[in-house]
């Protein structure tokens, strides 16, 4: 089906829903839709009313008394319509005024809604928009309460963000101011992916932007990140293990491109990580009121998080000893136990200086459990 009878055929669906004739819905005409240059005022116009007509369908349709499947279908295809109205069969001209439109005629309309159907809807449309124009949308999008239209900012984030490296910009500027906000407080693993993924150089684009354009401020967003989320990893929690593993390999890039000050910053972070999941590590290692010792389930994860953490160190420091994943991947008695030795060797003890302690980096200071397990650790000097 081709773009324009797509647009006929959604037109006249949500018009039989909504109860109104095509005739009587906003649309925009092919001449605009063509136009490679300036845009006139009337034809501002034309996408002005279009974005606000489908944002206010969208808006209102879970506002009534009775939410149907009906309502549902009005808020997805109106969403439809919008998405299909932008891409690349259209002129430069038109697709520029359209994003520049869509903030105060679209998102600022939908995103004053409280229904999640309509936020994620929202936030898939602005996801197919990829030029930097997009950027103060996007802003909206990451503060946004709702996790899904966050996800979606990050994702149209990540594919502009090569635009907005190549050179210094407002927008540039206002990309990182959003992103670091949002890592002070993020906790979501699915939106945590999401964000590490716009500051890695490796991930988007063509793979080949250098680490040099996404710092320092790309490790400032991943620091505040890693913070935020600690006390997870020494919760064990298994899926902000997962991300944190993305993280710690993602300082042993960014280290390439940092100054001796900076990469030390990322040792600590590194080692900070590594400290606390070696300790969640060791409490995966328990024994039931039997007196029956076994290994629990997220011990794997936290495996693969010691690992990583080590193998980030390796990167940082040029290190070629791995003694974490030598431990781990030995499966013998003891192993808590020597894997914590193999952990202290790294970042050392109040009364044995580690390999870090000789680059000035701190040996951290293990955070507590945030409640008290369910069953209790094996003493890791006898497990």
């Amino acid at each position: 089906m081709n773009n324009r009878l797509l647009v006929v055929t959604v037109c006249l669906m949500l018009g039989a829903l909504v109860g109104e004739a095509v005739a009587q819905v906003p649309a925009v005409s092919d001449e605009t839709r063509s136009i490679r240059g300036e845009l006139t005022a009337a034809q501002k116009a034309e996408i002005d009313a279009f974005l606000r007509y489908y944002a206010e369908k969208m808006a209102g349709a879970m506002e009534t008394p009775v939410v149907s499947a009906s309502s549902a279908e009005v808020v997805k295809l109106a969403a439809q319509m919008v998405a299909v109205a932008y891409g690349k069969d259209n002129g430069t001209g038109y697709m520029r005024y359209f994003v520049e439109s869509a903030g105060p005629n679209f998102a600022d309309i939908v995103f004053k809604s409280e229904q999640p159907l309509v936020l994620v809807n929202a936030g898939v449309v602005l996801s197919k928009f990829q030029i930097p124009q997009v950027s103060p949308v996007l802003g909206q999008l990451v503060a946004h309460p709702n996790a899904a239209v966050r996800y979606y900012g990050l994702k149209t984030y990540s594919k502009i963000r090569d635009i907005l490296l190549e050179r210094p910009s407002p927008d540039q500027a206002e990309m990182f101011k959003a992103l670091n906000a949002m890592a002070e407080e993020e906790t979501s693993p699915v939106v945590l992916t999401a964000l590490l993924k716009v500051i890695d150089p490796s991930a988007a684009g063509s793979g080949a932007t250098k680490p040099q354009a996404l710092y320092p401020a790309g490790r400032i967003i991943l620091a505040a990140s890693v913070k935020r989320n600690l006390q997870a990893v020494r919760d064990g929690d298994s899926s902000i293990c997962t991300v944190c593993s993305q993280a710690v390999a993602l300082a042993g890039i960014l280290g390439g491109a940092a100054n001796q000050a900076d990469r030390k910053d990322l040792l600590q972070l590194v080692a900070e990580v590594l400290t606390n999941a070696e300790r969640a590590y060791g409490d995966c290692f328990v024994t039931d009121p039997e007196g029956k010792a076994s290994k629990l389930d997220r011990a794997d994860d936290l495996e693969t998080l010691l690992i990583d953490s080590e193998r980030a160190l390796m990167r940082l420091t040029a290190a070629v000893q791995s003694p974490v994943a030598n431990e781990i991947r030995s499966s013998s008695p003891g192993q808590a136990s020597r894997v914590a030795l193999a952990v202290w060797k790294w970042v050392g003890t109040k009364d044995v200086p580690g390999l870090l302690n000789i680059v000035d980096v701190q040996t951290p200071t293990p955070l507590s459990p945030s409640s008290k397990p369910a069953t209790q650790p094996t003493d890791r000097k006898t497990d």
